[in-house]
């Protein structure tokens, strides 16, 4: 049920449905990060004609063509 607030957050170990639905969520989210990150942000770069390299230095190609805001964040977001 949205909205998903720090009380609903609280009682994910009383509401199993609601840990079932809040980690299939994050599961799916961070499949979609990876698939992004992984595989279609190098063969966009080099689609592109640029060079590719780790995840780190394709988030940053992409940070300065204008593709993410920062390469900083999707990081960030990437380690909750």
């Amino acid at each position: 049920t949205i909205p998903f607030t720090e009380e609903r957050a609280a009682k994910l170990g009383e509401d199993e449905a609601l840990a079932e639905r809040v980690e299939a969520y994050t599961s799916r989210f961070c499949r979609l990060q990876d698939t992004a990150g992984d595989k279609l942000l190098p063969l966009w770069l080099r689609a592109l004609g640029e060079k590719t390299g780790a995840v780190a230095d394709n988030l940053d190609r992409a940070e300065k063509l204008g593709v993410l805001d920062s390469a900083d964040k999707w990081l960030e977001i990437r380690q909750i």
